[in-house]
């Protein structure tokens, strides 16, 4: 997926017509395209069939039903089109919900344009983004157990000094540079890590390395 924001494709689903408009310009003025924009769930999946976005920038928390299901029904039927939350309520457990839903990244809508742009292009080029302060809230958790069955003895030691370099948003390329390892070694080992934890994205391996200090 395109690294340079002109080639990303962006839809834009929030309830509020003003956020979305305000939105579109905004990020239309930093050079990304702006595919569409919808202010319903049931017209999300209607625009992402049609659109192709490459990213939906999404509200986490719409009016006209359940977001967390929208994200699922998208990554069943999409799998290659990327899903970024916002947020102006903050929580941590619907965080961790929401990124083991299939999303790529869960923001806040007080973040500043920067960050935001930055997180969209970390978001198309594969890299799970999670805010700094938000991640940090869920880092000091004490962890009374993960929603999924971990299989924590069965990651060998290679794997274990990979998730967390997973967790920071580095490529496969940069853990193996740091690791001494081929690009084809770490992405067989991530693949195994995947089987294991029972997950498909590297955003969920983030999320559970962040709720998981054993990790």
């Amino acid at each position: 997926m395109p690294r340079n924001p002109r080639k990303i494709r962006l839809l834009l689903v929030d309830d509020h017509e003003l956020i979305r408009t305000s939105l579109g310009h905004l990020l239309a003025a930093l050079e990304f395209q702006i595919v569409g924009d919808v202010g319903t769930l049931s017209g999300c999946i209607e625009q992402v069939a049609r659109l192709q976005p490459d990213i939906v920038l999404m509200e986490s928390r719409m009016a006209d039903g359940d977001a967390l299901r929208t994200c699922r029904e998208i990554r069943a039927a999409y799998p290659e089109v990327r899903v970024m939350f916002l947020t102006s309520a903050e929580n941590q457990d619907a965080m961790l919900n929401y990124i083991l839903a299939g999303g790529d990244a869960y923001l806040s809508k007080n973040i500043a344009a920067s960050v935001l742009t930055d997180a969209i292009v970390a978001v198309a080029s594969g890299q799970p983004k999670l805010d700094f302060a938000t991640m940090q809230r869920l880092r000091e958790r004490i962890s009374c157990g993960t929603p999924q069955r971990m299989q924590q003895d069965a990651l060998s030691p290679q794997e274990r000094r990979i998730l967390p370099l997973v967790a920071e948003g580095k490529t496969n390329k940069e853990i193996g540079k740091q690791l001494g390892l081929s690009d084809k070694t770490v992405k067989n080992h991530l693949s195994s890590v995947y089987q294991k934890l029972q997950v498909k994205r590297r955003a969920q391996v983030a999320a559970l390395v962040a709720h998981d200090r054993s990790l």
